[in-house]
């Protein structure tokens, strides 16, 4: 019993050397995969002078992407909730976006669409997209 007591605890003095010896270059590779799907850039150079004139000036500038790409998850398959269901949590003032297509009516929170940014419905019969 003691043997494997010994054992155990030798194993676990090598695991936690290991994870000493990684962690470092596991935290730093997570960080940078990370930092690369959230922020990217690129630099571009835009004229200062209009109309394409031989001795415009370039200004450089850097374009930074602060969420990379499908971040913000959209909403596929919204459900909606009656006026009387809506009046019980939704603000009196609270923007929404109103639209009707063949008597199909939707009311799209604003609220709701800034944490999402886009929904996908029918409308009437027709496919759209909302975006905010």
């Amino acid at each position: 019993m003691a043997k494997l007591i010994l054992r155990v605890a030798l194993l676990a003095v090598v695991a936690f050397i290991l994870l000493l010896f990684l962690w470092a270059d596991l935290r730093s590779s997570v960080s940078q995969a990370v930092t690369r799907l959230i922020v990217s850039s690129e630099d571009v150079s835009v004229p200062t002078a209009p109309g394409g004139d031989a001795k415009e000036e370039e200004t450089d500038l850097e374009i930074v992407t602060l969420l990379g790409f499908d971040a913000i998850p959209a909403i596929l398959d919204p459900e909606f909730v009656s006026v009387n269901e809506a009046d019980e949590w939704m603000d009196p003032e609270e923007l929404v976006l109103g639209l009707s297509i063949n008597g199909d009516s939707r009311a799209y929170s604003v609220p709701m669409l800034s944490s999402h940014e886009i929904v996908n419905d029918t409308v009437g019969g027709r496919k759209i997209a909302v975006t905010w």
